[in-house]
């Protein structure tokens, strides 16, 4: 396999939090199709803590509409 870089629709968005410089490296196939991404590691981390995050909303959402 192969390493690209590249932007190419959302995959090239800014972070929603701290900005960070954003150059992703595509890792493609035989066919050139994007397989993998390689990201900052703090970018990595980022987006992480905001599943996280959401994942932490939706739960408390969930009870408490179970309380009601």
């Amino acid at each position: 396999m192969a390493t690209k870089t590249g932007k190419k629709g959302p995959a090239s968005s800014p972070s929603p939090k701290k900005s960070t410089s954003l150059r992703p490296r595509f890792i493609v196939n035989e066919q050139e199709e994007r397989v993998e991404v390689v990201l900052p590691i703090k970018l990595y981390e980022q987006l992480i803590e905001e599943l996280e995050d959401r994942e932490d909303i939706r739960d408390a959402h969930i009870a408490h509409q179970k309380q009601q």
